[in-house]
């Protein structure tokens, strides 16, 4: 059951993503881009819709895709699927603390980058959203892979509605910090992404803590 807590839970996480080390410094290049397709407020804000949506596709495809593979035969042995959640509870938490250093080998493929800063050109903000919503699961993988485990964690089991309202608050999440900055702070000038991102990186070690007691605690108690 999808209760208000998990959904407030999920907002935090893509909040949390969005100003993790591995993507806050993409902040100020988006709304550069952002910035330079003019000042309309309905512009920018359709821009961070699209990237929402980006984020939204590929993670309701992943949870589709789990769904359809492993998660009937979990369901159908509940002490092997409590204690599968339970490692992977632990596993997030250290994700979120430690950032493995293999992680930082997952890159985006030179042809993003060239779009994000080729101004020449001057591509459409809307699409260059959308494709950062896109490969925004390989931008911040290296941060951000413990909340992404837990987020589809979350889907198993649960019917096509429940998948899509639990990804879609993370959405919102990773969506709102664009929203507000583009609309509130047209130029990056005024903006304080190291200081954001260090309160980020504060809490996040908090949220580690508490993901890796919980899958502790989860793995103990369940019993066949």
């Amino acid at each position: 059951m999808v209760t208000l807590v998990i959904l407030s839970i999920n907002l935090i996480f893509g909040l949390l993503t969005t100003f993790s080390p591995c993507l806050f410094p993409l902040l100020p290049t988006y709304l550069a881009i952002i910035s330079s397709s003019g000042n309309s407020l309905r512009k920018r804000t359709i821009s961070v819709f699209a990237l929402m949506l980006g984020v939204f596709i590929v993670f309701f495809v992943m949870s589709i895709f789990l769904n359809a593979t492993i998660s009937r035969f979990l369901i159908l042995n509940y002490v092997t699927f409590a204690r599968f959640q339970a490692i992977l509870l632990i596993l997030s938490g250290y994700l979120i603390i430690q950032k493995p250093s293999f992680l930082s080998k997952i890159q985006v493929p030179n042809k993003f980058y060239q779009l994000l800063y080729d101004h020449e050109d001057k591509p459409s903000p809307i699409k260059i959203s959308f494709m950062l919503g896109l490969f925004y699961t390989i931008i911040a993988a290296p941060c951000a892979g413990g909340y992404f485990i837990t987020i589809w964690l979350q889907t198993l089991g649960k019917s096509i509605i429940e998948q899509v309202l639990l990804i879609l608050v993370f959405s919102i999440g990773v969506g709102l910090p664009f929203l507000v900055f583009s609309v509130l702070f047209p130029s990056t000038k005024s903006i304080n992404i190291p200081g954001l991102g260090a309160t980020s990186n504060r809490i996040s070690i908090v949220v580690g803590i508490i993901l890796i007691l919980s899958g502790f605690y989860l793995f103990l108690t369940v019993y066949p």
